[in-house]
């Protein structure tokens, strides 16, 4: 089933479709050029990342937030939330340390917020 056939919101859909993994390796501290970048990652607080729903919740909205974004790897362990434009051949999948998998971008719903993160001057800086 694909994510775009199942009720619920992003961060329930991406959930039910993620699996262990990651799809590129990136630096937790290099958020990425939403306007042209092809992947970036952000921290995320350690009060979010205690629980796999506020951790996903917060991970998804900076993706939102990116319009290149189209693939989330998301690790609870190291607080980092990666996005990629792109994830053709998938990362190791020891440990299970990362789960990975596409988000889907609902049109006409205000996200993406017009051209790559503007507000942020292309760069997708989001931190928390």
């Amino acid at each position: 089933k694909f994510a775009k056939d199942m009720p619920g919101d992003p961060t329930s859909r991406w959930l039910s479709t993620a699996a262990d993994g990651y799809c590129a390796v990136t630096d937790a501290d290099d958020p990425g050029d939403c306007l042209s970048g092809s992947n970036g990652a952000w921290r995320i607080r350690a009060s979010a990342a205690r629980q796999l729903i506020l951790a996903t919740t917060a991970c998804v909205e900076k993706c939102l937030a990116c319009d290149r974004c189209r693939y989330i790897s998301l690790s609870q362990q190291l607080k980092q939330c990666s996005w990629h434009h792109s994830c053709d051949s998938p990362g190791s999948r020891a440990a299970g340390q990362f789960r990975f998998g596409p988000l889907e971008r609902l049109r006409g719903k205000g996200h993406g917020r017009g051209r790559g993160g503007r507000q942020h001057g292309g760069r997708c800086r989001g931190r928390g």
